[in-house]
């Protein structure tokens, strides 16, 4: 699991409302790997620490958030310009909306 360390908890919020690509590089990766999680599981997919507070937060994905996951980091990826990996989230977006 994939951990980033913050200084703040502050510098931490600022971060993930910036829309920082190594961060949604790891939940999108992550996600496209676990595409067919079950009904009510989850996967840890990476943690956070602050080392002002000395907090880790783990965060995770459940099944029934994957397709609002890789919506919202597919905005991410096109502000990046990493348009391999916008085709990658797009097509995981179709299988999740019509997987049979």
């Amino acid at each position: 699991m994939k951990t980033f360390t913050f200084e703040t908890t502050e510098e931490m919020k600022n971060i993930l409302l910036s829309k920082d690509y190594d961060i949604s590089s790891v939940i999108v990766k992550a996600s496209l790997e676990n595409l067919d999680l079950k009904e009510g599981e989850e996967i840890d997919i990476m943690e956070f620490y602050t080392e002002d507070s000395d907090l880790i937060y783990e965060v995770g994905i459940a099944q029934e958030d994957l397709l609002e996951t890789l919506k919202v980091n597919l905005t991410v990826m096109e502000h990046h310009e990493d348009y391999e990996m916008c085709q990658k989230i797009v097509k995981a977006i179709k299988y999740l909306e019509n997987p049979n």
